[in-house]
């Protein structure tokens, strides 16, 4: 879609979803982590949504598709990420959300992130270490040890 006027800010956002059924569309935001997040994050993420939420019919109908209503939402797989909970949702509640089952499937996806990221975590660290330079006069670096599994 070519954009037309000044715009202020293009966000990607991870997910739309088209309930033809209820004739209404889901805007969503995904928070895997478990931790809180930082308040600035929160509130850049929150505004970013109920911009999205106010645009979203008028969007997805320049890509022809109409839908009655439209909602955005934020979810927080584990709950803990400190959104507002006016758009946020965890648990079970994502289930309840689509009517159908999908925080199996999200847990999956996640557990497969993880385990790629762990992976690879070895090798990123040691090219990150290998693009160090020593002070001057620093003392060299400790040898490696290797790990028994």
């Amino acid at each position: 879609m070519a954009l037309t006027g000044p715009v202020a800010q293009t966000v990607t956002l991870d997910l739309i979803v088209i309930d033809r059924q209820e004739n209404r569309a889901f805007i969503a935001e995904v928070k895997r982590g478990s931790g809180k997040s930082e308040n600035r994050k929160i509130h850049q993420i929150e505004w970013v949504l109920r911009c999205a939420q106010v645009q979203a019919i008028a969007f997805l109908g320049s890509l022809n598709i109409h839908v009655a209503s439209a909602r955005v939402v934020l979810i927080d797989v584990y709950g803990r990420a400190g959104y507002s909970p006016d758009f946020s949702v965890s648990g079970p509640g994502i289930d309840a959300l689509f009517g159908v089952p999908v925080l199996h499937a999200v847990e999956a996806v996640t557990g497969l992130l993880a385990a790629r990221l762990y992976a690879d975590v070895p090798d990123l660290l040691e090219l990150a270490l290998a693009s160090l330079e020593p002070l001057p006069g620093a003392a060299s670096p400790v040898p490696r040890i290797a790990s028994v599994p």
